[in-house]
């Protein structure tokens, strides 16, 4: 029969055992990103030559990290290739930027798009743009405009659909500090953890940010009905590939850097639209998520309690001790967790963003439960089950 000492260890140690698995998987996976491997990794293709592809990149607003971003996704080393960004209308900033790169590179052209009327404006754009394709172009790239890639990065990204593992796939990211402030360093350890899941193939959701399918694929899928109705492109085409169950296949070399500064506001906005856009589309996964979130934030202010009390002499040691080595095994892979990053950032401030990310999950998901409207950019979109727009306001 357990004893409370026996079943605080028990607690205790299966919740140590899941954060430490994270920190595992992303041992597994992450490095694959780091720039220094990233740039080494050389994309194992057929002997033919390798297929035409589009490289779609919605653009919008204006950011010192834009310029050197689309820099670099203008200089990848596929083959045969074209970039072509999208804007909404004349009157945004990211317009000017993509018509003086496009001048300048042969292979890049620009779209306008339009304001989106039934959709998210970034999945009208995406659509705008492949509406524009001519039928040569066998394979289709996705990226976003803020994040900075390798030269090697569309060739990673394509890999598993030109070996034939995999009809979609997927890349990801690693975020850059650009400073210590919690908003900052805690998004960057949830993408951490994001990740790491990329790893778990029932886990593994495809990211807008870097994401590719053969023309065959996104046809069958019928993904631009899908984007064509609904507020986000990833979580939606993630419902898509479990519903008729089609892989879809990890590319860890494939990894993009985020620079970031962000605050304290901005972070709690991301982790709410990350959270709400599960909920609108696979329900059951959110509920999934929420289960998790609530456990583990649970047992982390237990322990915290249970540490206190045992060092103020008001929790018997056989209970208080549990705590203070789970909080002590917590402080190892927190400190671990850091190691995965570009750049270490400062001990302290990490720490504490950390162990602040599973409450304000917890406070986000609360959030994403008891809202029907997605702000972004300016832009409020209501939304209906399975993501589809109700109704934009602005």
């Amino acid at each position: 029969m357990l004893t409370w000492w026996g079943v605080a260890m028990l607690v205790f140690g299966l919740a140590l055992a899941v954060l430490a698995g994270i920190w595992l998987l992303g041992r597994l996976t992450v490095p694959a990103g780091h720039p220094a491997r990233a740039a080494r990794h050389l994309p194992a293709w057929p002997a033919r030559r390798p297929p035409r592809a589009t490289l779609v990149v919605p653009m919008t607003g204006e950011s010192p990290h834009m310029a050197p971003a689309l820099a670099s996704l203008l200089a990848q080393d596929y083959p045969e290739h074209e970039v072509v960004f999208v804007t909404q209308d004349e009157a945004d900033p990211a317009t000017a930027l993509a018509r003086r790169l496009s001048r300048e590179h042969p292979h890049a052209r620009h779209v306008l798009a339009g304001p989106a009327q039934v959709c998210g404006q970034k999945t009208h754009n995406q659509l705008a743009a492949l509406a524009t394709v001519d039928d040569t172009v066998r394979v289709f790239a996705f990226c976003d405009a803020s994040h900075t890639a390798a030269p090697n990065f569309l060739a990673s990204l394509l890999e598993p659909l030109l070996c034939g593992r995999a009809r979609v796939a997927a890349g990801y990211h690693l975020v850059v500090p650009e400073d210590a402030r919690l908003g900052t360093l805690g998004q960057a350890v949830v993408v951490l953890a994001l990740h790491a899941f990329q790893t778990v193939p029932r886990l593994r959701q495809p990211w807008g940010g870097a994401m590719a399918m053969t023309r065959a694929a996104f046809d069958d899928l019928r993904v631009a009905a899908l984007w064509g109705e609904n507020v986000v492109d990833d979580v939606s085409l993630a419902a898509r590939l479990v519903q008729r169950r089609e892989p879809l296949a990890f590319a860890p070399a494939a990894c993009l850097l985020t620079p970031l500064a962000q605050s304290w506001s901005g972070w709690t906005a991301w982790l709410t639209r990350q959270l709400a856009y599960p909920r609108f589309i696979m329900p059951g996964t959110w509920v999934g998520i929420g289960l998790g979130l609530f456990v583990l934030t649970g047992i982390l202010c237990t322990a915290v309690l249970g540490g206190a009390g045992v060092l103020l002499g008001a929790v018997p040691a056989a209970l208080g001790v549990p705590a203070l080595g789970f909080l002590a095994g917590l402080l190892l892979v927190i400190r671990a967790l850091a190691g995965l990053l570009p750049m270490r950032p400062p001990v302290w401030p990490w720490c504490v963003a950390c162990g602040l990310a599973l409450p304000l999950a917890c406070w986000c998901f609360l959030r994403s439960a008891a809202t029907r409207t997605m702000r972004w950019r300016h832009r409020a979109y209501v939304v209906g089950r399975g993501g589809r727009v109700e109704r934009i306001v602005g």
